[in-house]
């Protein structure tokens, strides 16, 4: 009797969690959003400070009343939330420009579409996303549910967002300084110098791989990688030293 007791619990238990059966990050659309479309990995590619959209479908309809979903990012080799590594994205009523938060743009059945927003001054680099939901019964107990998406996102500098320290006003410094993927660079000294053409390539596949790795061979901690100045150093360091 205990036995099926403990079984009929587990079974309402199991039908009441609120479980994602998919997720799509709408690469296409985000990265052109975001101006990163032009990378050669097929990760979402996102810079900070800026709102992109996404959508989960759950295996059951979902309730605003009853359901909850939080979303977290993770990054850093020991993260925690004091150091702004682990941050929890909650749904929020105005999205601000530049400060974590979510809005449920729509919801279809077993389909919620969120709009999300990033710090303008997070951690930039590799982040593991993970969907939390609660579900709260009428005895006001929580059942609670975690989905890790497969594919790592990456968040980079934003000279777009107006709170990111790396903004740059002059669009046309923006084309140049940030998408044009070739140039000119300056050789020799100031009396005797000269110029040639150069193949930036920022975007090339292994560009923004072989800069995450650099910056983890660093001594940079963590926390400390929403700092540019402090980034642009400790990849220098890395670079000057090998």
């Amino acid at each position: 009797m205990l036995n099926c007791l403990h079984r009929m619990k587990s079974n309402n238990i199991y039908e009441v969690l609120l479980k994602p059966k998919s997720v799509e990050l709408q690469r296409s659309l985000n990265r052109q959003a975001h101006k990163t479309s032009l990378y050669e990995i097929p990760n979402l590619i996102l810079r900070r400070g800026q709102s992109f959209d996404i959508s989960i479908t759950f295996d059951r309809t979902f309730s605003e009343a009853d359901d909850e979903i939080v979303l977290r990012f993770v990054t850093g080799r020991q993260p925690m939330q004091s150091k702004n590594t682990v941050i929890p994205v909650t749904k929020v009523r105005n999205l601000q420009p530049g400060e974590w938060g979510y809005q449920i743009t729509s919801t279809e059945d077993k389909k919620v579409s969120l709009k999300i927003c990033t710090g303008s001054s997070c951690v930039v680099g590799r982040y593991t996303v993970y969907i939390d939901t609660i579900h709260r019964n009428n005895d006001k107990r929580e059942e609670k549910y975690r989905y890790t998406h497969p594919d790592d996102i990456f968040i980079i500098f934003n000279p777009w967002c107006g709170a990111d320290t790396v903004f740059l006003e002059d669009e046309n410094e923006r084309e140049e300084y940030i998408l044009n993927e070739t140039g000119r660079i300056w050789m020799g000294t100031v009396g005797k110098f000269s110029v040639r053409p150069w193949n930036f390539a920022q975007f090339d596949d292994v560009c923004l791989m072989a800069a995450l790795a650099m910056l983890e061979k660093s001594e940079l901690a963590d926390s400390a990688r929403g700092d540019p100045l402090l980034v642009v150093r400790a990849i220098s360091s890395v670079v000057s030293h090998n």
